[in-house]
């Protein structure tokens, strides 16, 4: 006789399968880069042209590193600088007193969070307990407590928005990079050239400037240089809000406000013959036409039938009827 016992297999999360994933292709792709890289340096018929392609690119290939060095932008970053100087000194004047206030505040963040940190877990586990046991109130875990994250892709960054992400990250280190390389300029300061790299997953860019140069000016102009990155970061901060709350005006005029079929449950009959996305026009004579009627004509409904249990039902020659039609469903 003989028996067998089922043990529990472990089912990993999507977001889980995703970040390995991830992971994983990382893992590929810089080992193919890295492969590559050594073979056209090991075998002598490629070594001296590969070579010549990579300084002609400014590039260098290291472990979990790709990085370009130009000195293209520097006329263009002269430019710039030497247009209205007494107007650029005034506006790198101001980002040094904002950098200041951003540092100000900034420090104190970091003293006051792990103080606040400290005096959370000394209160009394009581009062911990009391929470866990009473239904009504939420359990806040202590990461979600935190104002200050690192970001972990896939743990507080969903995978399919990581591509947002670095796009943003990527636009506001470019950003902070041209205030300095235009203060620079303002000051007379020679920039040497500038890089951008992708480190394992990371963008980022850097400005090459002559330190003896920086060292030759007061300590006061290399404040405007120096605070010039966070000032433009602030900058774009400020512009990023202003965009998203204009934004609803702005596109309320290329978008039509409508209640459309998001989702149909697979057990339902019509769900192979109702396209989502389907425009909802009209619940039993109550007008529908933002997504606040949809829950208002249903609560019409249900207070009209209030002791009896109302449904719609229609045969399969009707719903194919009004499935028919431009995606416009009259309900």
């Amino acid at each position: 006789m003989s028996s067998s016992s089922d043990h529990p297999r472990l089912q990993l999360s999507p977001t889980s399968n995703m970040f390995i994933r991830l992971v994983l292709q990382l893992v590929i792709f810089w080992f193919t880069v890295y492969v590559i890289n050594y073979a056209l340096l090991r075998f002598p018929n490629t070594k001296r042209s590969y070579i010549r392609i990579l300084r002609s690119l400014g590039c260098h290939i290291s472990i979990c590193n790709i990085g370009f060095y130009s000195t293209s932008f520097n006329r263009l970053f002269y430019q710039i600088g030497r247009k209205k100087p007494h107007l650029w000194k005034i506006w790198f004047t101001i980002g040094i007193f904002v950098a200041f206030i951003t540092a100000v505040f900034s420090c104190s963040i970091l003293v006051f969070l792990p103080l606040k940190y400290i005096y959370d877990r000394q209160q009394p586990i009581l009062f911990t307990r009391q929470n866990l046991t009473d239904k009504n109130v939420p359990v806040e875990k202590d990461r979600d407590k935190l104002w200050i994250q690192p970001i972990i892709p896939g743990v507080n960054v969903p995978l399919e928005e990581l591509g947002h992400f670095f796009l943003a990250l990527l636009v506001c280190t470019l950003f902070h990079e041209l205030g300095h390389a235009i203060a620079a300029s303002v000051e007379q300061v020679r920039v040497n050239g500038c890089g951008y790299f992708l480190f394992i997953l990371y963008p980022g860019a850097y400005v090459d400037l002559n330190e003896e140069q920086i060292q030759m000016i007061t300590a006061y102009r290399q404040l405007r240089i120096y605070c010039a990155g966070v000032f433009h970061n602030m900058v774009l901060v400020v512009v990023a809000v202003v965009f998203l709350l204009i934004q609803p005006f702005i596109l309320r005029h290329f978008y039509i406000e409508t209640a459309s079929v998001a989702r149909i449950s697979k057990d339902s009959p019509i769900y192979s013959l109702l396209p989502k996305h389907s425009t909802i026009q009209d619940i039993d004579g109550c007008i529908v036409s933002t997504s606040n009627d949809w829950y208002r004509c249903l609560r019409l409904i249900s207070d009209r039938h209030v002791l009896d249990s109302t449904g719609y039902c229609l045969t399969q020659a009707e719903i194919q009827l009004l499935s028919s039609y431009t995606g416009n469903i009259i309900m």
